[in-house]
C-alpha cells in the first residue's frame, strides 16, 4: 500500500489530499518508494510515502510554507546528479560515499525532517525540489509563486550547506538586500538555531551592520520569489569538523526543530 499526497484547487483555495493506491512501484536508493506511471496515478503531484492515518488534510488557504532542498541528490544508480559541483571528498571518514560529502543529499535530509515535523503538526507545506533531480531555480520559484497566489500568507525556505575552501566553518542565513519581512523571519531563525543548537557548532557567522544577523545576497530564490524567503547555510561541508556535525543525527534534528519553530513564529510577522 502506498500513500499519495497532492494539491487540488477548489474555489481559489488549495486542498491537500492523500490517496491510498495499490500500484507497481520503484524503490529509490534512499529507500523511498515511488509508483510507476500508470493511467490511474499519472497526474499525482507529489509523493510522500510516510503519510498515513488520514485521508484528507484541511483546506489550505491561510498559510503555506515552501521547502526547497538545494541542488540535486543521488539517482537510482547511486550517481550524484550535481557532480562535479556541490561535493567534497574528505581524506578520512565515510560520509555519504567513500569519503564524499554530497551537499544535495544533506539538504534533503534536513528538508525531509522539517517536512515530517510539519506534517505531524498539521502545518501545510509544499516541497518545490525533486527527490534527486537538480531542478532549475526558475522552476522551483515559479511553482512557489503560482501556489502563493492561492493562499493569504506564504514563506520560502531554501536549505543548503556551505563550502569555503576547507578552513571556513559556521552557520549563516541569507536574505535579499534591503529591509523586508524576510529579515524578520531570518532573525527568528537565527534565534531559534542559537536556542536549539547552541554551542554544539563552532561559529555563527553574521552581518550586523544593518541591525540584524542575516547576510544579504541577490540569490535567485531570494530575489525572484513573491513571498518572504530565506536561504540557510548549515555549516561548511568541505570542512572536516563541520561535515562530521552535518552527519550527526542529533545536530540535524536540532537544525530541523529550529526551522519548524521559525515557521510557526513566522506566521505572526508575515
Amino acid at each position: 500500500m502506498l500513500v499519495i499526497f497532492r494539491l487540488a484547487e477548489e474555489k481559489n483555495n488549495l486542498r491537500i489530499e492523500t490517496q491510498f493506491i495499490n500500484a507497481p512501484f520503484l524503490r529509490s536508493r534512499s529507500g523511498l518508494k515511488f509508483p510507476q506511471r500508470t493511467p490511474k496515478n499519472r497526474n499525482l503531484w507529489y509523493l510522500h510515502p510516510q503519510l498515513h492515518q488520514q485521508s484528507t488534510v484541511p483546506m489550505v488557504k491561510d498559510f503555506l510554507v515552501f521547502l526547497d532542498a538545494g541542488h540535486g541528490a543521488l539517482d537510482a544508480a547511486g550517481n550524484y546528479v550535481t557532480a562535479p559541483s556541490k561535493q567534497h571528498k574528505h581524506s578520512k571518514g565515510e560520509f555519504h560515499k567513500d569519503g564524499w560529502f554530497y551537499e544535495g543529499v544533506f539538504n534533503r535530509t534536513v528538508t525531509n525532517l522539517v517536512a515530517r515535523k510539519l506534517r505531524d503538526l498539521s502545518i501545510p507545506y509544499y516541497i518545490v525540489s525533486h527527490e534527486y533531480v537538480d531542478i532549475s531555480l526558475h522552476y522551483r520559484v515559479d511553482v512557489a509563486n503560482w501556489l502563493a497566489k492561492k493562499v493569504k500568507k506564504s514563506l520560502y525556505i531554501s536549505n543548503h550547506a556551505n563550502a569555503g575552501g576547507g578552513s571556513a566553518r559556521g552557520f549563516e542565513i541569507f536574505t535579499s538586500p534591503g529591509r523586508t519581512n524576510s529579515d524578520k523571519v531570518a532573525e527568528l531563525h537565527w534565534n531559534n538555531v542559537k536556542d536549539t543548537v547552541g554551542d554544539r557548532i563552532s561559529r555563527y557567522r553574521s552581518d550586523t551592520s544593518d541591525g540584524d544577523h542575516d547576510k544579504e545576497a541577490r540569490f535567485f530564490v531570494l530575489t525572484r520569489t513573491s513571498m518572504p524567503a530565506i536561504l540557510v547555510e548549515h555549516l561548511f561541508f568541505d570542512n572536516y569538523e563541520d561535515a562530521l556535525l552535518l552527519m550527526d543525527d542529533e545536530i540535524v534534528e536540532r537544525f530541523a526543530e529550529a526551522q519548524v519553530r521559525t515557521i510557526i513564529e513566522a506566521q505572526g510577522v508575515l
